[in-house]
């Protein structure tokens, strides 16, 4: 299991509907009426978002990853 489908749980759990990760900045939860709050106390370093993200980022977005050093993607898995 990535390590990203972890943290979905959680928002799953929490009635979140996405999650906002941001190199050192703690993971957000985002709900459906506009609210947000963190889903971890800790902030995640850029070398931890990395290794979250590159798990699961799509082929076709690694080069704009590689020369903007960010990107938007959606990532769904097993019906969350």
């Amino acid at each position: 299991m990535a390590q990203l489908d972890k943290l979905l749980q959680q928002i799953v759990a929490k009635g979140g509907r996405s999650l906002r990760i941001e190199p050192n900045q703690p993971p957000f939860v985002e709900f459906t009426g506009g609210g947000a709050m963190p889903l971890l106390p800790q902030a995640l370093p850029p070398t931890m978002l990395e290794h979250i993200t590159q798990e699961v980022i799509p082929p076709h977005y690694m080069g704009a990853w590689s020369q903007q050093g960010q990107i938007v993607f959606e990532y769904m898995h097993g019906g969350i």
